[in-house]
């Protein structure tokens, strides 16, 4: 794969991943009815459609543009021995290298922008991370690309059956960083996302609590055209050492939501909206009543968890 991004110019290749991208908005109509849901839930009668269908087409343009950003990472950057123009840096950085000192850690982020990038910006800045990511289904030889672009095999964490290596690299004293806002069906609790509940991954805010880890929050935005990227990192508060632990969890679960939903409404373009963000409701709730997707699919009201939202 190399052979081939790599002897095309950079501005080609960006350009032909956003011609593929508007290709699979206008190809999809099935994401495009679900883009659209999506957007009238987090932005109302602010948005119209006209403005929805742009937004969805740009989302679609981002998602597959990461890839030829991935490729294209050593030229759009520069050498790793000398600081990039094209990276910029803002918020707690001060305070995440003190507690790098100190032991590991929890890099969080979210389907926005470039979130390969801002694992390759704490590279470059001598944080030496890993990342938990899904294995592609039958894209064996993209696997292998992505994981080489990665760092390597020991520097990527299987997000199936992970947690254990997890665990360890935490308590090793390792920064692990991985994406964590996407519909968690089952095994979530709900806290508010633009308003509405979503099934939401406590697992992040499970095991920082339990091994007394600090939690960062960090997204990466493109700037126009290839101008570069700004890597924004938030230092996550803990909860009230003196809440039980199901209420620390979701305080901790809900703090970080409301950071994704903050950093999403700056450039809303940018969000993988064509994920089914919604689709697990609460129990009880009626998937009828005005402002669900169409999509929606009722979490069993007996489920174990359900004590827990």
């Amino acid at each position: 794969m190399e052979a081939v991004t790599g002897v095309l110019p950079v501005r080609l290749l960006v350009w032909l991943a956003e011609l593929a991208g508007a290709t699979w908005w206008y190809l999809a109509p099935g994401r495009r009815r679900i883009v659209h849901a999506n957007l009238r839930i987090a932005f109302g009668d602010g948005m119209d459609r006209k403005e929805r269908s742009r937004v969805g087409r740009r989302s679609c343009q981002g998602l597959v543009r990461i890839f030829a950003e991935i490729a294209a990472m050593d030229r759009l950057l520069g050498p790793r021995d000398r600081p990039s123009p094209r990276l910029g840096y803002h918020g707690d950085l001060e305070a995440a290298f003190r507690d790098r000192e100190k032991g590991g850690g929890m890099l969080i982020t979210a389907h926005l922008g470039n979130w390969e990038i801002a694992a390759e910006g704490a590279r470059r800045r001598g944080v030496e991370l890993k990342s938990v990511a899904r294995e592609l289904e039958n894209s064996s030889v993209v696997e292998a690309w992505l994981t080489r672009r990665r760092g390597g095999a020991h520097a990527v964490i299987p997000k199936s059956g992970g947690t254990r290596a997890v665990m360890r690299t935490l308590k090793e004293g390792g920064v692990v960083a991985l994406v964590a806002d996407q519909n968690a069906g089952r095994h979530g609790i709900f806290v508010p996302f633009f308003g509405l509940p979503a099934s939401t991954f406590p697992t992040p805010a499970a095991m920082a609590l339990r091994l007394d880890v600090p939690i960062y929050f960090s997204y990466c935005l493109r700037r126009p055209g290839l101008a570069g990227f700004d890597i924004h990192l938030e230092q996550v508060p803990s909860p009230d050492p003196a809440l039980p632990r199901a209420e620390a969890i979701r305080a901790v679960t809900l703090d970080l939501t409301q950071r994704v939903e903050k950093a999403i409404r700056r450039a809303p373009e940018q969000y993988n909206w064509v994920h089914r963000r919604w689709k697990t409701r609460p129990p009880g709730q009626d998937r009828s009543e005005p402002g669900q997707p169409f999509y929606a699919r009722l979490w069993p009201a007996n489920h174990p968890r359900t004590g827990l939202h």
